[in-house]
């Protein structure tokens, strides 16, 4: 047996290990940033409005428990509250799977032409994350309106650059 497939053998007991529940899950706390301390109408010291956890998976920092604290004025209540951006750069609000696992699902599916089965079984191989394959089918559909939107924001740097580059 080589030394490859020792470490390999070695790191999907130790992620067996982590989804038994002997260690516990990471948990982070996001709150609004310092520079939103204030409410932006009146200036007044923001409040806590509410807390809310939810489980995500992310390629970059594996399944964590994310706590997001939300902030608000209570002089003015009709302000939406103040959110993380830290968390919003992660995950899509409500979200439990993170950006950069949406972003390997679309160009595992899109670019590398492989199926849900083949990328449920490398996410979990490679990186210990157990996604369904209907969630994987989602995020590649997600994937592709992203995309979408990206390509429509940028039509008009996309001509321009072209017309730079001569047609």
């Amino acid at each position: 047996i080589a030394v490859h497939d020792l470490l390999t053998q070695e790191q999907e007991k130790a992620a067996d290990v982590c989804m038994q529940g002997i260690f516990p899950t990471p948990r982070f706390t996001f709150a609004w940033p310092d520079a939103q301390d204030a409410c932006p109408v009146c200036g007044d010291p923001l409040y806590l409005k509410l807390t809310r956890k939810r489980h995500v998976v992310s390629l970059a920092y594996g399944r964590f428990l994310a706590v997001e604290r939300q902030g608000y004025c209570p002089a003015h209540a009709e302000l939406s509250p103040v959110r993380s951006q830290q968390l919003q750069r992660i995950v899509a609000p409500g979200s439990t799977v993170a950006y950069d696992v949406l972003v390997h699902v679309g160009i595992a599916r899109f670019v590398q032409c492989r199926q849900t089965e083949e990328i449920k079984m490398d996410l979990s191989r490679h990186y210990g994350a157990e996604i369904p394959e209907r969630t994987i089918s989602y995020l590649a559909q997600k994937f592709v309106a992203y995309f979408q939107v990206v390509h429509r924001q940028s039509v008009e740097l996309l001509r321009e650059d072209m017309r730079h580059r001569g047609g």
